[in-house]
C-alpha cells in the first residue's frame, strides 16, 4: 500500500510538525536541556521576556540566568490529579508549574516584596493565565508569603537541571 503525500491534509501536516517540534525541543516530555543547548532552542530567551516584551533577566548562575517574573499559586481542586511529569499533585509539596522550565529541574523562588524564598521542583505545565510565568503549589506559596495576595513578582534562580 503506497501512501500518497497529496492525500495528507493540512491538519495532519500541522500536527506532525507540532509533534516534531515538541520532540526536538523536549517540551512536555521532561527532557533536561543543558545551558548551551537551551541557547539553541531559545529556552532562556523566552523566559527572559516579560509580558510587556521587556527583558527581565538578571545575573546568572552556573546553571543559567535568573529571571524576574510574575508568579501565582494553584491547587484547589487539583489534589491527586496527574501533573505533566506524571506525578500526582500534592498541595503540601514544594512544586511549581512552568511553561518553559524543564520538568524535573529545581529552582529557588524568591518573593521580591519580602525576600522569603523556597526551593521548588518543576513538575507541571502552566500557568494558564496570560502574563504569569510560574504557578506554585499551596505549600510553596505559603512559604514565600504569596497566598495573601495571590500574585507577586518573584526571582527565579536555577538550582539544578534535574
Amino acid at each position: 500500500m503506497e501512501i500518497s503525500f497529496q492525500r495528507i491534509t493540512r491538519r495532519a501536516i500541522a500536527l506532525a510538525l507540532a509533534l516534531t517540534a515538541m520532540f526536538v525541543t523536549g517540551c512536555g516530555i521532561g527532557s533536561v536541556q543543558s545551558h548551551h543547548a537551551s541557547r539553541a532552542t531559545g529556552y532562556h530567551s523566552r523566559l527572559a521576556v516579560g509580558s510587556r516584551g521587556q527583558s527581565e533577566g538578571t545575573r546568572g548562575t552556573a546553571l543559567g540566568p535568573t529571571h524576574i517574573v510574575t508568579s501565582s499559586w494553584y491547587g484547589p481542586g487539583y489534589d491527586g490529579h496527574r501533573t505533566a511529569s506524571g506525578e500526582r499533585f500534592d498541595p503540601n509539596g514544594l512544586t511549581a508549574a512552568s511553561k518553559t522550565l524543564p520538568l524535573g529541574s529545581s529552582v529557588r523562588v524568591t518573593n521580591l516584596k519580602d525576600g522569603h524564598s523556597a526551593q521548588v521542583k518543576i513538575n507541571d505545565r502552566g500557568p494558564a493565565v496570560r502574563g504569569r510565568s510560574l504557578d506554585l503549589s499551596p505549600a510553596a506559596a505559603r512559604q514565600i508569603g504569596l497566598t495573601k495576595g495571590g500574585v507577586a513578582r518573584v526571582k527565579i534562580t536555577p538550582v539544578s537541571d534535574r
